[in-house]
């Protein structure tokens, strides 16, 4: 297995990304490029140089046709994940790129999938302030419960004192005797319970930034497009808003030493000689 270096990532994600873009245009689909990936489009045309991953966002109803029109639409090497039909920890959809290997947290829990880009549905958020909160904490509760009976296979990977092992080994149990769906669904009607469109805000609650990206929802309309690596892409009608939210001064360079990758190794099959 060849191992793949920053570039190479970087050039297979943007294929994913392009084939996102492909399918979601044909079909008239909402999306966005969002979070660091929108950054570095603003900022650097293209990946911010140090980053190793693509995120989008997408309105829950484009999101949910996206998944129903997957597995016709894409190539047979690129698949959709999500919580329904995989076992990721994650509560929100990945592109796969089925012809690579990823390990994830590669010292620690060491979560093996293929490079992936994250596609995070968009839903509602009540008008008013306080019940915004309550509704967000309430949904991210069910996010971790989720999040917890997952992830518990893969902490008998990391460095555990006897006592947490057998908290997470109990975990981990319980999820292979209950299905962890039942959350999933918790979930979901949670997130769901404001419609996206039907209120004055929006925000990716199912992951994330948390409060920050309770925004207006004039700011999750999709018609404006941004350059990324020379080819054009859907974003936020208001990227300056969004990112001076999320970021503060998004076109200062952050200091070297938080520049920094995500925790993960990307192998794909060794290309065999002709002849």
């Amino acid at each position: 297995m060849k191992k793949l270096n920053l570039k190479e990532i970087q050039s297979k994600e943007f294929d994913l990304l392009c084939e996102f873009d492909r399918v979601c245009r044909k079909h008239g689909l909402r999306y966005g490029l969002c979070g660091g990936t929108l950054l570095g489009a603003v900022r650097h045309r293209g990946f911010i140089p140090w980053d190793d991953d693509i995120d989008v966002e997408m309105p829950r109803p484009d999101y949910k046709k996206l998944i129903e029109i997957s597995e016709k639409e894409f190539p047979s090497f690129y698949r959709l994940e999500t919580p329904y039909n995989t076992d990721t920890i994650h509560a929100y959809g990945k592109l796969c790129d089925l012809r690579t290997e990823l390990i994830e947290f590669p010292d620690g829990k060491q979560i093996h999938t293929h490079l992936y880009i994250d596609i995070f549905p968009i839903d509602g958020m009540p008008n008013d302030r306080i019940k915004q909160e309550k509704h967000r904490k309430k949904t991210r509760k069910r996010m971790l419960a989720l999040y917890g009976f997952r992830v518990a296979k893969y902490k008998r990977n990391e460095k555990l004192n006897f006592f947490k092992r057998i908290f997470w080994g109990c975990i981990a149990l319980t999820n292979r005797l209950m299905p962890s769906r039942y959350l999933i669904k918790r979930l979901d009607k949670s997130a769901e319970k404001y419609p996206f469109g039907t209120t004055a805000y929006n925000a990716v609650i199912v992951a994330g930034y948390g409060a920050i990206e309770i925004m207006p929802k004039i700011v999750f309309s999709f018609e404006n497009e941004v350059e990324f690596c020379g080819k054009k892409f859907f974003a936020t009608n208001k990227p300056d808003f969004y990112l001076t939210s999320i970021y503060g001064d998004y076109m200062q360079l952050p200091p070297e030493e938080k520049r920094i990758c995500h925790e993960m190794m990307v192998y794909e099959p060794e290309e065999k000689p002709l002849g």
